[in-house]
């Protein structure tokens, strides 16, 4: 669960470097969380559907 939450964040800090160095691109902060809610929720089914993990992590 823990990776979860720092893959979240991570996705949440890199949109926003990227908003900032790519103006071009204007997202509202709304859309950055929602991309990475998608984000982590996708991650998380493609690793319970396809590698197995059902949310389990190594310590």
């Amino acid at each position: 669960m823990i990776s979860y939450i720092k893959f979240f964040l991570c996705m949440i800090v890199g949109l926003l470097l990227w908003n900032v160095l790519f103006s071009s691109d204007n997202q509202t902060l709304v859309d950055i969380i929602g991309i990475s809610f998608f984000t982590t929720f996708f991650k998380w089914l493609y690793e319970v559907s396809f590698e197995g993990s059902e949310g389990t992590e190594e310590i």
